[in-house]
């Protein structure tokens, strides 16, 4: 069912449109082509070097950023659905978080064309992108269903979100290198950031390059410790779900 959903949002979301959803993959291309073009110079970086590592970084972005501001929106936008029919909750999360997986999909022919071009390697360290990728989408299904209650109670959450990812954007490692950051307080103050984890331990094996063990180990304990939390978050508050609604 929520699959059905998911396709269905996307079906209407680029109806009576020459491209459908190939528009993700056209304003994608020439969105980080255009930030390539300025950064690259701004940095002083070799751009067949950086827009590789600009189109990986930015899709992981786009898939997280896409559930947070969802997120806040899943159980309002899914009112009808759930005042009229007996079903599981989750079916909203699974649904909108496919929106998002299919999303980031079509975006990957963005990198795929970048790769072919610019000579992005294939090593071994390519295979542990599957991994990275369903750590994080595990990660973000409990984000998903954790704001969406939050979400149901205070309708002015997405505002919040929109603003909070602002600035998470230009504080993670996205348009800009850590690298390029001096200092060990710096290090620290980006190893501490939730985002920069779930951005490299996809975006690293995308480049050709294994995941810090620190990243694959900081997701894969936000993965059980927030699911934790969020299924004793959820046992207590879902019944009063209808009535926020």
């Amino acid at each position: 069912m929520w699959s059905a959903l998911a396709w269905h949002d996307l079906r209407i979301r680029y109806s009576r449109t020459m491209l459908d959803p190939l528009w993700i993959t056209v304003s994608m291309a020439i969105f980080v082509l255009a930030l390539a073009l300025v950064f690259s110079g701004i940095f002083n970086t070799a751009f067949h070097q950086y827009l590789p590592y600009l189109t990986a970084g930015l899709l992981v972005w786009g898939m997280i950023s896409g559930v947070f501001v969802e997120s806040a929106t899943t159980f309002t936008a899914a009112q009808p659905i759930i005042l009229s029919i007996a079903s599981p909750y989750s079916i909203h999360v699974f649904r909108a978080l496919l929106k998002q997986i299919v999303i980031f999909g079509h975006n990957l022919l963005v990198f795929v064309g970048v790769a072919i071009v610019f000579g992005v390697p294939v090593t071994w360290a390519t295979l542990l992108f599957v991994p990275g990728f369903i750590l994080v989408c595990i990660t973000l299904a409990w984000i998903n269903l954790f704001v969406a209650l939050i979400g149901c109670r205070f309708r002015d959450l997405q505002p919040i979100i929109s603003s909070f990812l602002q600035l998470v954007f230009f504080l993670t490692p996205l348009i800009w290198d850590r690298g390029i950051v001096a200092g060990k307080a710096h290090a620290l103050w980006i190893d501490a950031n939730p985002f920069y984890h779930l951005i490299e331990v996809v975006r690293a094996p995308m480049l050709g390059m294994a995941p810090p063990l620190a990243s694959m180990v900081a997701v894969l304990a936000m993965a059980i410790i927030g699911w934790t939390i969020t299924f004793l978050f959820f046992a207590r508050f879902r019944r009063r779900i209808p009535y926020w609604l």
